[in-house]
């Protein structure tokens, strides 16, 4: 992590490796991959045979008509990098997605909390109040207060019930436990399984007719197609 930037990966170049040279604009001379990490970040790149990693430069917000990057294209060395984001199996993951969203989807009160311990930790630091006065600048011991309006709760209408959205504006549980205004029965519809499938397309048969009984909607049986799995 030499500079903690976050890159596209948009193509691998198989042809060229660390060993390769590049023009580099900041000393305005031509040097090798393993010369500018090792000079520019004190970086020796182990596998010297390894392809280039491509990444292609987006335009800037507002960038005038006929702009262009320059150099229009980076290359990464692979042994430098580090993947990023969630793979498909841990957003399938509930469990590892409920815990990340307690860091992620914090609440206002956390947020703030948060910000008075970063300022707490700058004012007390000579350092950082140092810094903040080369600028001219400094940092109040709280945050700014004023004044909010405070709506009253929305009222959620159901099919046979009417109840308060509440202080957290959460009524999840509500709306699938009371039957809709306007059910529509599920009458004609079809299910398409492999034969390995059978148990998992009967579970999924029983849930639909289970949790649509709830909402006032009737669902009927569907039309069974098995596929027959040919390789």
């Amino acid at each position: 992590r030499y500079n903690n930037k976050t890159y596209r990966v948009d193509d691998i170049v198989w042809n060229n490796t660390p060993m390769d040279q590049f023009d580099c604009k900041a000393s305005g001379e031509s040097m090798s991959f393993m010369d500018y990490y090792k000079k520019q970040y004190k970086i020796t790149i182990q596998d010297k045979s390894q392809p280039l990693l491509l990444h292609k430069r987006k335009l800037p917000k507002g960038a005038p008509p006929g702009f262009k990057l320059e150099p229009e294209f980076l290359c990464l060395v692979p042994e430098l990098c580090y993947m990023t984001g969630l793979t498909e199996d841990i957003r399938q993951n509930f469990t590892v997605m409920k815990d990340l969203a307690i860091h992620t989807r914090v609440t206002p009160a956390q947020r703030q909390f948060a910000m008075k311990k970063f300022i707490h930790n700058v004012n007390n630091s000579s350092e950082a109040r140092a810094e903040l006065a080369v600028w001219g600048l400094e940092l109040d011991n709280s945050t700014i207060t004023i004044s909010g309006r405070l709506l009253p709760s929305e009222t959620i209408i159901m099919g046979k019930k009417e109840f308060s959205s509440g202080p957290d504006a959460d009524w999840s549980r509500e709306i699938t436990r009371n039957e809709l205004i306007s059910p529509v029965n599920l009458v004609n519809w079809g299910l398409f399984y492999t034969r390995k499938d059978v148990a998992k397309a009967n579970d999924f048969v029983r849930h639909m007719q289970s949790e649509t009984r709830n909402f006032g909607i009737i669902c009927q049986a569907p039309f069974r197609c098995e596929l027959v799995m040919r390789r």
